[in-house]
This record gives structure tokens, C-alpha cells and sequence, in this order.
């Protein structure tokens, strides 16, 4: 059959709660309203989750599913959106 293969990923960071942001500058988390702390480093967390489910599902070597690696994408919502940006190399 044809559809669509939805995957949401929950990043360490995804709740209100403070999280583990990997920064490599700080010892605290980057502040939403610091555009200087977005950068690689701060999220590269996240850009790392998405590589290693695309890693995953094309090893995946008896997939239930076929992907069309051809139809990929990506997109987000605020600090997915950053994530998405950054996976498609605009950082």
C-alpha cells in the first residue's frame, strides 16, 4: 500500500523541564531569548536523533514498510523547525 511513515521523535529537550543540552561553550542551558546560544553546538543533540532513526530505518534490513528515500522530509515547529533547518545542513 502507499501512505505516508510519520515519525515524532521525543528529544531529551522536548519538555518545559530543564533539560541536558549539550553545549559545549556552557555548563547551563542555552536561553530561548539568547539568539547567540543557538548554534551547532547547543542542539546538535537533536540533529544526532534524527540521523540516527534515518540510520535505523535504512538498516532495517525486513521493514513492515518501504520508503522511498527519494520522498523524504522534514519539518518542525519552533525548535523542530531549527532542527529540521539544521538536518537539511543550513547550519
Amino acid at each position: 500500500g502507499k501512505g505516508y511513515l510519520i515519525i515524532a521523535p521525543e528529544h531529551q529537550d522536548s519538555s518545559c523541564k530543564k533539560s541536558k543540552v549539550i553545549n559545549k561553550n556552557s555548563d547551563k542551558n542555552p536561553s530561548f531569548r539568547d539568539i547567540n546560544a543557538w548554534n551547532e553546538e547547543a542542539y546538535i543533540d537533536r540533529v544526532n536523533d534524527i540521523r540516527a532513526i534515518i540510520k535505523s530505518l535504512k538498516s532495517n534490513s525486513e521493514p513492515s514498510y518501504r520508503i522511498d528515500w527519494n520522498r523524504v522530509g522534514i519539518i518542525g515547529h519552533s525548535l523542530g523547525g531549527y532542527t529540521a533547518l539544521a538536518v537539511a545542513g543550513a547550519w
